[in-house]
């Protein structure tokens, strides 16, 4: 279901900016409900990745409420549910009683779920790496149904398959193998969204991963188009270059059309003033930050701790049970004797006593 905003209407940005904050106070109270007002027997928080959603919002509201056409199919990366589920509701495809239920039995699920969630979903987006990978396998079978008499409106455009993925998501395998392979660049309909919001459960993406995975994409025989490169710099000065009189319309009073639209230097001008005083105000803060961590809880562990490993430096527990699986290897292959008997993984201790696993051991789940 899309909702379409008319061309015509001068204030059309407004109105799109406007509902994004709705979606995004939406996303946010779903997850907040879920934590901190549902109650919960076992005071275990839920989650619900309010970080992930949110850097979401302004494209998929773009995408739902402008440019989607009926053929069109989503593929919504999986920590981004709470905005789809607030999407529908905007549109009407969902009940207000479920917007209390994210995360709760019989509720909405925590991934978009075809068969669980009782909003429209395109895509199941569980467990990660895969429900990106699913618009390629849609695009497949819609050129396969087109290919058959009377199988497709007559008419209708086939419609395009966005997959919408988070930058950390990009590291499951599952997504270079159908990437990579020849035929999958062909497929002009299939547009892949990437979401750079470097949030990862164990780790911050690097800000190089940017450029990494463009160069992946590009190797791989895709077209790479890269919007608000540098932090965000470039598509703040790029309004000023192509910003229409109907854009402009949205913005606050006195807003003007970008330099090349008819709207002379005044915008470009105001968008790089604009540009420097969030970078000045941005490392400013930043530094302060540092330097008062720094000069308190220290910017880095003991090299103690980093050799013991976080987990055990910081929590005193380790995210696996190295000699519980060692034991259970030892029972094993106790009759065979070639695992234990020549002590390569357990008399060695290579693996458990010097806590190097132990210590490190976790599971990345992308945003």
């Amino acid at each position: 279901m899309t909702a379409v905003i008319p061309e015509s209407d001068v204030g059309r940005t407004a109105v799109l900016r406007e509902v994004e904050q709705r979606v995004l106070w939406l996303s946010t109270a779903m997850v907040n409900h879920a934590n901190r007002r549902r109650p919960a027997g076992s005071g275990l928080k839920v989650g619900g990745h309010q970080a992930s959603s949110a850097s979401m919002v302004t494209i998929m509201t773009a995408l739902w409420f402008e440019s989607l056409r009926s053929r069109d199919r989503v593929s919504v990366k999986p920590h981004a549910s709470p905005v789809l589920h607030a999407i529908n509701y905007l549109l009407g495809d969902l009940d207000e009683r479920y917007l209390t239920t994210l995360r709760s039995f019989g509720g909405l699920q925590s991934y978009p779920s075809r068969s669980k969630d009782p909003d429209t979903v395109d895509y199941s987006t569980g467990s990660v790496g895969i429900g990106a990978t699913a618009p390629v396998w849609g695009a497949l079978a819609r050129r396969y149904l087109d290919s058959r008499p009377g199988t497709s409106p007559v008419g209708e455009p086939a419609g395009r398959q966005y997959s919408l993925v988070g930058d950390a998501e990009l590291d499951e395998g599952a997504c270079w193998e159908a990437l990579c392979d020849p035929m999958v660049a062909e497929l002009g309909e299939v547009c892949w969204i990437v979401d750079v919001n470097r949030q990862s459960l164990d780790r911050v993406v690097p800000e190089i991963a940017a450029t990494r995975l463009a160069g992946m994409f590009a190797a791989a025989g895709w077209q790479v188009i890269t919007v608000h490169l540098v932090g965000g710099i470039l598509g703040v000065l790029l309004i000023g270059l192509f910003a229409t009189k109907e854009m402009a319309g949205g913005f606050i009073n006195g807003a003007k059309a970008g330099l090349l639209y008819g709207g002379g230097f005044t915008q470009l001008t105001r968008q790089a003033e604009g540009a420097g005083i969030v970078f000045l105000y941005s490392f400013v803060l930043s530094l302060l930050l540092g330097f008062a961590v720094h000069k308190t809880i220290g910017l880095r562990v003991s090299a103690e701790a980093e050799i013991e490993g976080i987990d055990g430096a910081e929590h005193s527990e380790t995210a696996y049970d190295w000699g519980r699986l060692v034991g259970s290897l030892r029972t094993a292959f106790a009759d065979h004797g070639d695992l234990v008997g020549h002590g390569d993984l357990v008399g060695h201790g290579d693996l458990v006593g010097h806590g190097d696993h132990g210590g490190h051991g976790g599971h990345r789940e992308p945003s």
